[in-house]
């Protein structure tokens, strides 16, 4: 949808929705472990914030940035204790 009408904003809060809520279920039984693919939910995070630059909602896109880079926080503070031990 997003590709037919970049200027479509249900769709882009749809995608980063549904990309949130997919990572958000990978890292759910963080510190014990990691129930997805890490590096598919890094890559997922990076291109979805060029999706969130383009929400016209400031509020919006703040929270999304926010719970984005809390994921991404969470997730390499994963990979750093997994390449510790």
């Amino acid at each position: 949808a997003i590709r037919l009408n970049p200027a479509d904003e249900i769709a882009r809060s749809r995608l980063t929705e549904t990309v949130i809520n997919c990572v958000a279920y990978s890292i759910h039984e963080l510190p014990d472990g990691y129930l997805g693919d890490v590096i598919e939910d890094l890559q997922m995070l990076k291109e979805l914030e060029s999706i969130i630059a383009e929400i016209s909602n400031e509020e919006k896109r703040s929270s999304y940035r926010r719970q984005v880079t809390e994921m991404r926080e969470s997730i390499n503070a994963y990979l750093n204790r997994k390449t510790e031990t």
